[in-house]
């Protein structure tokens, strides 16, 4: 029956729209336990014909914990999980499930570094079974090391674009140091002040020197320099430097003036339109213009596909937008977009978000939202185009 009703509203949708546009939301969600709640998780997908929900399938159910073990097995609700190539959910510790055979291709917790073709490229730091990079192979399945030696972690993302050089830096005393390494493992130091890293208050992460290659031979450091206004609340100076390799020039990027002492490092990132950005330690964010040397407000988020999301919230929720106009404002977080789709996971007004209470989508074409309340809500992880 349930089969019937699925056809009868394609054929419906095809007749009123045209060729039907079939779009599914992958998502994670908790089987209720008892005693508790988190030892298994379900991947499930949300079934959608142009924007309109039609019915929900079951993916993948996997516990949690491996042989009773407690510790991570298959989850979704640590790191950042994503879709690759329209058919496999990377998970935030490293699991690779197939969504088209709906397997479990690896169940390994390692870091994810980068994706090229059909191989994948991992992190482990394990004393007990290796320390390197590995490769996964998504047609054989087979994955193993590719470099076993005693590595930084950090190397791949200090590296420049052609990866002939990378930087490191020293944190042995103040002032931290910034090292230029090269393929033949020769060294040199470019930066003797690089200062202390940002002023980070109540929290375990440890200061550091954030930067960027802008291309093969410059990169961006920054600069942090602890100040005390009239009421003596400290906040800092934020100087953003730009270092050429080819002429050995150091000169000034930006300044900001006064940035809220803030409890992470900041870092710089690309958004989902390959915008550079800069977010601060006080979690104020930039554009980054590299041609004029500036930084500009940047105060939504683009998130990919013609949606965006504002950077701050305020008592009333956070401001999503589809091409520049705002779509709705809701108290809401982890919004995954697709082909003219969103969907987020809500709560109530100054509700905590790590315990949503369901998901919300709105397609392009209904110009409308869906509300699914999910008790047990993991995560939404994206969308997935049929094909």
């Amino acid at each position: 029956m349930k089969t019937l009703l699925s056809i009868t509203f394609l054929l419906l949708f095809a007749s009123c729209f045209g060729q039907t546009k079939l779009q599914k939301l992958i998502a994670a969600e908790y089987r209720v336990d008892s005693p508790r709640v988190g030892n298994f998780t379900y991947l499930v997908s949300y079934n959608f014909a142009n924007g309109v929900l039609l019915s929900k399938d079951t993916i993948l159910g996997v516990p949690t914990n491996r042989k009773g073990i407690a510790g991570s097995y298959v989850r979704y609700d640590l790191g950042k999980n994503f879709i690759y190539k329209n058919r496999f959910v990377i998970s935030g510790i490293g699991n690779v499930i197939d969504i088209k055979t709906k397997s479990l291709v690896m169940e390994e917790s390692d870091d994810f570094i980068s994706a090229h073709g059909d191989t994948l490229i991992f992190h482990r730091d394990n004393i007990f079974t290796g320390t390197g990079y590995l490769m996964l192979d998504l047609r054989s399945r087979k994955y193993k090391f590719i470099n076993q030696d005693e590595m930084d972690k950090d190397k791949d993302r200090r590296s420049s674009p052609d990866k002939l050089h990378y930087l490191s830096i020293d944190q042995s005393k103040i002032p931290y140091k910034i090292w230029l390494h090269k393929l033949d493992s020769k060294k040199v130091l470019v930066v003797t002040d690089a200062g202390h890293g940002p002023n980070i208050m109540y929290s375990s992460q440890f200061p550091t020197i954030e930067t960027h290659w802008i291309n093969n031979h410059v990169f961006l450091y920054v600069i942090h320099e602890t100040k005390f206004d009239s009421e003596k609340k400290d906040y800092s100076k934020v100087t953003l430097r730009k270092y050429d390799i080819n002429t050995n020039s150091d000169t000034m990027f930006f300044i900001l003036d006064t940035v809220n002492n803030g409890k992470t490092n900041g870092r710089f990132f690309t958004d989902e339109i390959g915008q550079l950005v800069y977010r601060s330690s006080g979690w104020s964010y930039h554009l980054v213009d590299t041609l004029k040397n500036v930084l500009k407000d940047y105060p939504f988020y683009e998130l990919g596909f013609g949606f965006s999301t504002a950077n701050k919230s305020d008592n009333d929720g956070t401001i999503l937008k589809y091409n520049n106009s705002e779509i709705a404002k809701y108290w809401c977080s982890n919004e995954v977009v697709g082909n003219g789709v969103i969907a987020i996971e809500f709560g109530d007004i100054g509700s905590n978000l790590a315990y949503p209470k369901g998901i919300m989508t709105w397609s392009n074409q209904t110009k409308s939202w869906t509300t699914t309340v999910i008790p047990w809500l993991s995560k939404i992880i994206g969308w997935v185009d049929e094909e």
